[in-house]
């Protein structure tokens, strides 16, 4: 059974790149330039593993207190 991966990112090439590499009989990948449907397609398939590009979607990662 293949795992599940699931990648977010703006850009489109780095989707289609990440795509291109790991795209396999073992691999069952989906990739989202937006983030709503991505979000929701994670929720709906429970992915093994997410990648996000956190610096597009600060907004999604943990916040932290970090004082400076």
């Amino acid at each position: 059974m293949p795992i599940k991966v699931v990648y977010i990112d703006d850009e489109e090439m780095l989707c289609q790149m990440f795509k291109e590499y790991l795209q396999s009989d073992k691999i069952d990948l989906a990739v989202f330039t937006d983030e709503d449907p991505g979000i929701a397609y994670c929720n709906k398939s429970h992915p093994d593993l997410i990648f996000i590009d956190s610096v597009s979607y600060t907004h999604l990662t943990l916040p932290t207190n970090r004082e400076v």
